[in-house]
């Protein structure tokens, strides 16, 4: 009988094991699920001292939208803390399927006369307990999946998030330059207009519209800058440098945009594979099946503990032997346990079909809008600045010919400059909506409508008034 209740206890134990991997562990699954969605090598936090030596490394170098992308998963404490929630997670389902712990129960009553109490001892354990574990272990594991996906998709939202910041710094900084060449095409125009004006060439109407056409265009350079500025503190808390943005120094420049259109069954199909939402809805629904099928067979299967007890009631005479309690289901019949875990598996499997569609209405509309930015600046790059520089060619051989005026000349310059400037609006469009494409194809829903439209600014001063003078 000493060997039965042993053996009980062993088996308690046992199963009482149940292995959590530690924060290292779910950093590393972590890592692994985000390297098969990103291009690029990338490697999660480690020591200080290695992180400040990359960062630094990357820093000396002209930024790069991949360098910034390492610098930020070095930096940004948004990933310390998507590891740290992981670690909250992994420690939520330590309990799940550890059986209930073992009940000691001891017992004393002193008898007159002095004779020796009578005493009794017993251990019990929940059989019940042990029965469940495994379903149990299993809902802990899809929890831990879960929960491994979500950090994984905290880190690419950092990814992302760095990556537009980025590209919205690079068009700021065209848009400064531009401004500048604006400003300098106005300042010459109006120093041509002072002199005429001086010389009572022009009427003060003329002299004052470029005066006021200057104006504008100082205030124009002044947006600029702070909007450059603006966009390079983002970028700089988007990747974790506090108080360090001016440390680095980004390429200046948009690249064009491919020639060839997008193929959107290819984007789908990876968004598909690669969605942390579906992967995350999969194991929420392995949970909730596992859940249900756990609150059925609870249903039948009352509560049963097993256990030894010993008694003495003479001096040095023990009796030992086994324990049994069942507890009947009269009042609870774990009915509502069950209906709740049905509606949860079902909820679940709602939630996956609806994601599945927004993944693929996802892609649809970014595509669109991707190849219409990209359209849009292919025609700019092709036909639009093209035929702004045959028209200042034009406007410079009129002027040779003395059949064109110098404010003529100017004025075309400024609309080069203008339609490059429109250009760039078209180019920083099609790039965060080919990042969002892009985002969508590592596996991260993009729930946010077009965002390129907030960063524009009006750079070239309203209003014209010029003409052959």
């Amino acid at each position: 009988m000493i060997r039965s209740a042993v053996m009980i206890l062993a088996a308690v134990f046992a199963s009482a094991c149940v292995r959590t991997p530690d924060r290292s562990e779910l950093a590393k699954s972590v890592e692994a699920s985000i390297a098969e969605r990103l291009p690029t090598k990338i490697s999660l936090p480690g020591a200080r001292e290695e992180r400040d030596e990359v960062v630094d490394a990357l820093l000396a170098k002209p930024l790069t939208a991949d360098a910034a992308v390492q610098i930020a998963l070095a930096r940004n404490p948004r990933i310390g803390r998507s590891l740290a929630d992981l670690g909250i997670e992994g420690a939520s389902v330590l309990s799940l399927g550890a059986p209930e712990d073992p009940q000691i129960d001891a017992e004393m009553r002193f008898k007159r006369g002095g004779e020796d109490p009578a005493i009794e001892l017993g251990l019990s354990q929940s059989l019940t307990s042990l029965l469940y574990s495994g379903r149990e272990i299993a809902i802990g594991r899809s929890q831990i999946e879960a929960a491994k996906l979500r950090a994984a998709g905290a880190v690419l939202d950092v990814v992302a998030d760095v990556r537009a910041s980025f590209h919205r710094h690079q068009a700021a900084l065209q848009r400064l330059e531009l401004a500048e060449t604006i400003l300098a095409a106005s300042d010459a125009s109006f120093r041509v207009a002072k002199a005429l004006h001086e010389a009572g060439n022009i009427i003060d109407l003329v002299y004052y519209q470029e005066l006021d056409l200057l104006e504008q265009a100082r205030l124009a350079r002044s947006r600029a800058e702070v909007a450059s500025a603006e966009s390079a503190e983002r970028l700089a808390a988007s990747m974790g440098l506090w108080g360090k943005s001016d440390r680095f120094a980004a390429t200046p420049r948009l690249p064009d945009p491919p020639e060839q259109a997008l193929r959107r069954e290819e984007i789908e199909r990876l968004a598909i594979e690669r969605s942390v939402e579906l992967a995350e809805a999969r194991y929420r629904i392995a949970a909730a099946t596992d859940r249900a099928g756990l609150a059925n067979r609870q249903r039948f299967v009352p509560d049963i503990e097993i256990g030894v007890t010993a008694n003495r009631e003479e001096e040095n005479t023990w009796e030992v032997g086994p324990t049994l309690g069942i507890t009947l289901p009269i009042f609870d019949r774990g009915y509502g346990e069950v209906v709740r875990a049905e509606a949860e598996r079902e909820r679940a499997e709602r939630d996956y079909e609806s994601t599945a569609i927004a993944v693929r209405s996802a892609v649809r509309t970014i595509v669109l809008r991707t190849d219409g930015a990209r359209a849009r600046a292919q025609h700019y790059k092709q036909i639009i600045l093209p035929l702004r520089a045959r028209l200042l060619e034009e406007t410079q051989a009129q002027l040779n010919a003395m059949q064109a005026g110098v404010f003529q000349l100017l004025q075309a310059k400024r609309e080069q400059i203008q339609a490059a400037r429109e250009y760039v609006d078209e180019l920083e469009r099609f790039w965060l909506a080919r990042e969002d494409l892009d985002q969508l194809s590592r596996g991260r829903l993009i729930m946010s409508g077009e965002r390129a439209g907030e960063t524009t600014m009006e750079t070239e001063p309203s209003g014209s008034g010029r003409g052959d003078h």
